[in-house]
């Protein structure tokens, strides 16, 4: 184990990685690639006893690789802690796209918080994959933007302001 210098501004850090070999160009990047793509939410699969339905999510996982690899899906993201909103915020910062959020979520905004642990955020344009989501369970969360805000109902969130607030944890260690 290689130690920083003292000097260093690095907090100590554990850095751990996997790896699932795949071809180059089935892969996908999280940050959003258009104006004009739906953006559908495709929850983990959970049995009733809040426990992971691991049958359901692999048939969940095994439909966004094949929309993935048949180009169906053109970015997608995690839902992890910090829930949709996170997500939303961290894929509208690549190529500073906004997004129009869904009135279903506008009326409970608080849901865009919600933990849903293997739950993944997809943009597409395509409608026949589009239904696919759907059918398996997805539902539509909003619609990316040229404008460089997330839009909740009638609340409009600057991506700038939004960035702002998630680097500022770390703005004293860089």
């Amino acid at each position: 184990v290689a130690t920083p210098p003292v000097n260093s501004k690095l907090p100590p850090t554990l850095i751990s990685f996997a790896v699932a070999p795949i071809e180059a160009d089935k892969v996908v990047s999280a940050e959003w690639k258009q104006a004009g793509s739906k953006l559908v939410v495709l929850p983990a699969a959970c049995g009733e006893d809040g426990l992971p339905d691991f049958a359901a999510l692999e048939a969940r996982w095994n439909l966004v690789a094949k929309l993935t690899g048949a180009k169906k899906i053109l970015s997608a993201g995690v839902l992890r802690e910090g829930g949709l909103a996170l997500a939303l915020s961290r894929m509208s910062f690549g190529n500073w796209l906004g997004c129009r959020l869904a009135d279903t979520l506008a009326a409970t905004p608080s849901a865009l918080f919600d933990w849903n642990p293997g739950a993944l955020l997809l943009e597409t344009t395509d409608a026949a994959a589009i239904d696919e989501l759907l059918a398996a369970g997805g539902f539509i969360a909003g619609e990316t933007t040229t404008e460089s805000v997330i839009t909740v109902g009638s609340v409009k969130l600057p991506l700038e302001a939004l960035l702002a607030a998630w680097e500022a944890p770390l703005a004293k260690i860089f």
